[in-house]
């Protein structure tokens, strides 16, 4: 009977081992993960932190406002220090073909702490969350680069006035969309362009910023069709790490 019961127990003391083990590899697994994005995160080159984003993340983020997060983050948290192994947890599984995998706990930084959550699609992050009390609220002012906007803007006016009013259509925001059904969007270009003619040119004028919030940018464009020319504004609206084409109004007499 000694025997026995020294065996279940040696047993038993093998299960936790593995057990044991499983839990630190998890952790080391979820903690070299977000270890990646943190040092990511310390280049502050907002370019280095999208390289590790999914092609759908990406185009939920635009670099210039992940930018000035990134630089308020860095100057209100500093160096990135590690994982709380007691609030910790990571999960893995495949879902119709793709490796899911996510990571979050505490992440312990030099001047406090955040909440971090990373969701990845086959190794790429596809989602993430990272909430600190050390972050002010009122820390964006505006994008690092307008540039974006000013190429999105253009892009908007183009595609509006040159014929293909669902791809601009696909380019407002979903608020937008629903004041402006695509139908109505098509009725309003077509009569914008019986009064313009054929669009010849879309050039940059000026650009003015609503600090908020929400922080808005307005971009005005110097438009030119075969009956003469205009103005046109496009008006973006910044939240959750990106900038919404929200309004526009194009001054066609």
């Amino acid at each position: 009977m000694k025997k026995i019961l020294v065996g279940c127990g040696i047993v038993c003391f093998l299960c936790m081992l593995a057990v044991g083990g499983c839990i630190a590899l998890l952790f080391l697994s979820g903690s070299d993960s977000q270890k990646e994005f943190y040092d990511a995160m310390a280049t502050g080159d907002a370019k280095n932190v999208m390289a590790l984003f999914t092609p759908e993340l990406k185009n939920e983020v635009d670099e210039p406002v992940l930018a000035v997060w990134i630089k308020a983050f860095n100057e209100n948290l500093g160096a990135y220090k590690g994982m709380s192994a007691t609030d910790f947890s990571t999960s893995s599984k495949i879902e119709n073909g793709a490796t899911l995998y996510e990571t979050k706990g505490t992440a312990t930084f030099e001047k406090g702490d955040a909440k971090s959550m990373l969701k990845y699609v086959n190794g790429k992050i596809n989602a993430f969350n990272i909430d600190s009390d050390k972050m002010p609220k009122d820390f964006f002012k505006g994008p690092a680069s307008t540039e974006l906007y000013r190429a999105r803007g253009k892009e908007f006016i183009e595609k509006a006035l040159g014929g293909k009013v669902s791809d601009a259509w696909n380019m407002m925001h979903s608020a937008l969309q629903e004041k402006v059904p695509l139908d109505r969007l098509k009725q309003m270009m077509e009569k914008d362009l019986s009064a313009s003619g054929y669009l010849k040119s879309v050039k940059f004028g000026s650009e003015e910023s609503v600090t908020g919030p929400p922080y808005e940018l307005k971009v005005f464009f110097d438009v030119v069709g075969e009956k003469g020319g205009f103005r046109a504004l496009v008006r973006f609206e910044f939240s959750h790490v990106k900038g919404h084409l929200l309004g526009f109004d194009f001054g066609v007499n």
